[in-house]
């Protein structure tokens, strides 16, 4: 029953979601110390229309139509911390990258890797990254001051990318059944402060393992 219960809690709270500092810097930073080694960056650029033809007839189809000129008192140069290269998190905000470059003419995307909890704290500090993905309820544990004895209140969610499941794997041949099966084997798990190692704690903890 309990394991049941997790099953759901983990759909529930497994939602990623999209991180901004709420006093975001002039954005001017690269990846500096907060980030890795990997990092993605590209200039945007802007349409033109191109040539239609119909009914016979070839015609000028209207241009495209300009983006809105970019402020001024805008960053020039943002950082976005993702996930490890080898997941899925790191592609997802390559794309989220290439979309803001073309829509925002002048506008640099820096992605940088990361993790939910490790994006979490950048973010807060709004120094090394001024957007990036978490998990839910790290996030909610970290505006509470669970992690690092530290409320993190300099972030705000903006707005849900995806519903995530957590799936527990074992040999087809295996002798665990059940959750509670594995609490004396070996689990491997995602990197230190990603958002499936901080799920598998806060599981340990509900049943009283640590």
């Amino acid at each position: 029953m309990k394991t049941r219960k997790w099953l759901v809690w983990l759909t529930i709270v497994g939602l990623l979601v999209f991180l901004a500092a709420c006093g975001s810097s002039s954005g001017s930073g690269s990846s500096g110390s907060g980030g890795s080694s990997g990092s993605q960056s590209t200039q945007g650029t802007s349409q033109s229309g191109g040539q239609s033809s119909g009914s016979g007839q070839s015609q000028q189809s209207s241009p495209s139509p300009s983006p809105a000129a970019y402020p001024d008192h805008w960053p020039k140069r943002v950082t976005v911390a993702a996930g490890i290269m080898g997941g899925p998190w790191y592609p997802l905000m390559v794309k989220v990258s290439e979309v803001l470059m073309r829509e925002i003419p002048g506008l640099t995307v820096n992605v940088i890797e990361g993790g939910s909890l490790a994006n979490t704290r950048i973010i807060n500090e709004g120094v090394d990254a001024q957007m990036g993905l978490a998990y839910a309820n790290i996030v909610y544990d970290a505006y509470e001051g669970k992690f690092d004895n530290t409320r993190m209140t300099n972030v705000r969610m903006t707005n849900a990318y995806m519903t995530s499941y957590v799936q527990f794997l074992v040999p087809k041949d295996s002798p665990i059944q059940k959750l509670e099966d594995a609490f004396d084997k070996r689990i491997g798990s995602s990197p230190r402060g990603g958002g499936p190692d901080l799920l598998w704690t806060i599981i340990l903890e509900y049943y009283g393992l640590t």
